[in-house]
């Protein structure tokens, strides 16, 4: 009986060897189409449960080893390819998985309004800008910690900034307004804010500053290729019309920009060329115009606001061309700027007694101005040497002509000419021991004037000429 049992029993064991499952599988895994063989293809083994068991991945050569020792499955997942799954019974030997393309859910990234990197404070132009805005400037004035003052000046904190640069480039000068008075909001990234920035390298770790740049940091598509600016604006009864034209290239080696306003609704254009002169270099004390106009006939003074009472005929024009190489950079600038304006007022007064004749007195003026300036800027930025010189050649006509009219009659005429080229020079030279500076101006001022008086009974000249060498 005992042979019986043992027989018995070595049978089923027999059958339980032939039916299990390997513990170790080993095989290869490759693309059906190509036939390469697949990296990095994650190989599980999955229960009665459906969970995973053991798990393994293919090497370089698309070969894999996997534990299967209580599994009843395998499954093969690999990204753009379609999820294989076979039986731990299946041949291994050569597993090919066909491709499938992976769709992934749409992600949305969202920038904060303002973050900090650094001494650096970020804003998102986007999330301040206004579909009614303008121009960039328009968008800045509202950034939390920042004003702008009715001249164009951009205040941080209280104080005027030191540098103003686009894209890490500081080739407008101190006339940003300029930029920010044109660039479109669309062209523009982020306004960066660089606290208490040096733009002097060779001062950085010795003088401190309390004053921050700004950076206009330029989307993609406007960087390397021309972006501009076009409006124009008419009415009637009076005939009123206000134009302008606005172009920049901002690229590596060289930066350009291209201005072209005229308006007479009143307002002046010429403010945007305003020279926000962020760095001294020389002391404030030095008064750059000790000489006052001898002959001011034509002076007016209105107590109300320019926009309510300027007839005019204002016209801008203007191009900057900035170059770099290595450490020195280079900028030109050309200026002109016209004005003319028209006055007029009226005076009758009467008297109680019909003995006395009504006095009346009509007077009328016309302004002109034109200026015609060129500067030239060259700059050296080393951390142990800073050159900068700037040499301004400048033109200015100013010319009136008056007429009084009524009780008795008188006509005036008055011309001034200024002529004046200056130059500016600072040199910074430290080395370890010793910090060297250097700062000189050289001028010299042409100042003509001339006037000319008739009337009834008077006919008069007046000449006065003034030069000035320092």
């Amino acid at each position: 009986m005992k042979r019986y049992i043992t027989l018995f029993l070595s049978t089923l064991l027999g059958i339980a060897v032939m039916t299990a499952a390997p513990e170790i599988i080993r095989g290869t895994v490759t693309d059906s189409e190509s036939g390469e063989p697949l990296p990095g293809v994650v190989v599980q083994s999955i229960n009665e449960a459906s969970k995973s068991v053991s798990f393994s991945s293919t090497k370089a050569d698309g070969s894999f080893t996997l534990n299967v020792k209580s599994g009843v499955s395998v499954t093969f997942r690999c990204m753009g390819y379609e999820t294989l799954s076979m039986k731990v019974t299946d041949d291994f030997a050569s597993v090919k998985m066909s491709p499938k393309a992976t769709q992934l859910r749409d992600v949305i990234i969202k920038a904060p309004d303002i973050y900090q990197k650094g001494d650096t404070l970020v804003y998102n132009v986007d999330k301040f800008a206004k579909q009614q805005d303008d121009a960039i400037i328009d968008v800045i004035k509202r950034l939390p910690g920042i004003k702008v003052d009715d001249d164009g000046t951009i205040v941080y904190n209280g104080k005027p900034i030191n540098k103003f640069y686009i894209d890490g480039n500081d080739f407008i000068g101190g006339q940003y307004g300029l930029a920010t008075n044109n660039l479109s909001k669309d062209d523009v990234k982020s306004v960066e804010v660089l606290e208490n920035h040096q733009p002097i390298k060779a001062l950085d770790d010795i003088e401190f500053s309390d004053q921050a740049g700004i950076n206009l940091k330029l989307k993609e598509d406007a960087r390397q290729k021309w972006v501009g600016v076009a409006q124009g604006a008419a009415g009637f009864s009076p005939m009123l019309y206000d134009a302008s034209l606005f172009t920049m290239r901002i690229a590596s080696k060289i930066q350009n920009m291209f201005t072209l306003k005229v308006d007479n609704t009143g307002w002046d254009p010429s403010t945007q060329i305003i020279e926000h002169d962020y760095e001294m270099l020389f002391d404030r004390s030095y008064d750059a115009n000790i000489w006052s106009d001898y002959i001011s006939a034509d002076a007016v003074s209105i107590p109300l606001a320019d926009k309510r009472t300027r007839d005019n005929l204002s016209m801008l024009a203007n191009a900057i061309t900035a170059w770099r190489t290595g450490d020195t950079s280079m900028r030109l600038k050309l200026n002109y700027s016209g004005d003319r304006l028209d006055y007029g007022s009226g005076v009758t007064t009467d008297y109680f007694s019909s003995d006395i004749p009504d006095f009346v007195q009509n007077k009328s003026l016309c302004t002109s101005i034109h200026d015609v300036t060129a500067q030239l800027n060259s700059e050296v930025n080393k951390s142990g040497y800073y050159l900068k010189n700037k040499l301004v050649a400048d033109a200015l006509w100013r010319n009136s002509d008056s007429d009084v009219s009524g009780s008795y009659s008188l006509g005036q005429r008055v011309k001034r000419r200024t002529l004046s080229v200056v130059d500016d020079l600072r040199l910074v030279k430290r080395n370890d021991k010793r910090l060297i500076t250097v700062s000189s101006r050289n001028s010299v001022n042409h100042n003509p004037q001339e006037l000319n008086v008739t009337g009834d009974e008077i006919n008069a000249d007046q000449w006065i000429h003034s030069t000035d060498v320092r």
